[in-house]
């Protein structure tokens, strides 16, 4: 886990913590549960987990990407954004 990584593991509006298991929505019980990772998973900085989500072993999860939902075994996630460079008006 590359530095800045950060797993949370309380969600927002203190409910319980939801997982997909099988293709359904499961209430786990818990208000606290971090993500789930598996073998050989790598984070670029600032990487964020939200609670209770899954990702699959060797998957790579780019700089600054947020896991909001489970990420398939041998998947690279990457974020993509736009830059606009302007000259300041002086």
């Amino acid at each position: 886990m590359a530095a800045g990584t950060i797993t949370a593991n309380l969600r927002l509006d203190d409910e319980h913590v939801k997982m997909l298991v099988k293709g359904k929505v499961v209430d786990t019980g818990r208000r606290k549960l971090g993500a789930i990772l598996g073998d050989e998973v790598k984070t670029g900085i600032n990487a964020l987990l939200m609670p209770g989500v899954k990702v699959g072993p060797r998957s790579w999860l780019g700089a600054n990407f947020t896991v909001h939902r489970d990420v398939p075994a041998d998947t690279i996630m990457l974020l993509k954004q736009n830059e606009d460079e302007q000259k300041k008006g002086l």
